[in-house]
């Protein structure tokens, strides 16, 4: 699975998160330090967020259909 693009979210840029259970969400990860890309296209999806925990291990949540 390779991660074409997404937007990184930081303090200055959550406002563009129109979903307000998304931005909680993504506020959330900021305030403990998580990296948070949003939008991420795969094949014919969009994957919500992808995560870097502070071990650096990468997650992905969600999984929007367009």
């Amino acid at each position: 699975m390779s991660i074409e693009s997404g937007v990184e979210i930081t303090n200055e840029n959550i406002g563009s998160i129109k979903n307000w259970g998304e931005k909680v969400f993504a506020e959330a990860c900021l305030r403990v330090g998580i990296k948070v890309t949003y939008q991420i296209p795969i094949g014919d999806s969009i994957i919500d967020f992808k995560i870097e925990t502070r071990s650096g291990n990468e997650k992905l949540r969600g999984n929007k259909f367009e």
